[in-house]
């Protein structure tokens, strides 16, 4: 009887420690709401400097073909 009373404390301490263990790491990874937002920060933040980097590139090429157009419907003569 005692070893009963002895092995069910024990297996009940050991049971809340696994229970508290698990229930710790399942609580850590729901709680992901300030990483995430973080996340999204930082890829909205790369999308818009690559999306300013490609404008300045493709909009300097850009402005030069739109010249050359006007220049030759305008039988080469200067555009303004």
């Amino acid at each position: 009887m005692f070893l009963q009373v002895c092995n069910q404390g024990v297996q009940t301490n050991e049971g809340n420690v696994m229970r508290n263990l698990v229930s710790g790491i399942s609580r850590f990874f729901r709680e992901e709401e300030g990483a995430a937002a973080v996340e999204y920060g930082i890829l909205v933040a790369l999308i818009a400097v690559a999306i300013i980097i490609i404008v300045q590139l493709v909009g300097a090429k850009l402005e030069n073909v739109f010249n050359k157009v006007c220049y030759r419907l305008n039988n080469n003569t200067a555009c303004t």
